[in-house]
């Protein structure tokens, strides 16, 4: 049998090209590198445990369905933390607003740097 690129696993399987990759990177998926690509070996899907999806539609949360959609689910999560902070004490959440701040301004490099 041949071996696959990481898009036809990902197509296969119903996940991004990016996680097939970082399966394969932790050793979840064997693979091998050729020609710094992944290559995927068929007899090594076919042993993966998975269900195949009823509709052909793409996996959605119930959560994240319930709150209308990812990003409304990230909003609700920094509300609830701004939430969180307040009740804290103004000194929290005046750290909080300063971080958020701080993260929303700057780009990749402060984002690696900052915890």
């Amino acid at each position: 049998m041949g071996h696959l690129s990481t898009t036809q696993v990902a197509q296969r399987l119903g996940v991004s090209s990016a996680t097939v990759a970082a399966w394969c990177r932790d050793g979840r998926l064997p693979a091998e590198k050729v020609n710094g690509r992944w290559r995927v070996p068929e007899e090594a899907l076919q042993a993966l445990p998975t269900a195949p999806k009823p509709d052909g539609s793409p996996h959605i949360a119930p959560l994240v369905l319930a709150v209308g959609g990812r990003r409304s689910l990230y909003r609700t999560g920094s509300i609830l933390g701004d939430l969180r902070a307040i009740s804290r004490g103004p000194l929290a959440f005046g750290r909080r607003l300063v971080r958020k701040s701080a993260y929303r301004s700057t780009g990749r490099l402060l984002r690696r740097l900052l915890p």
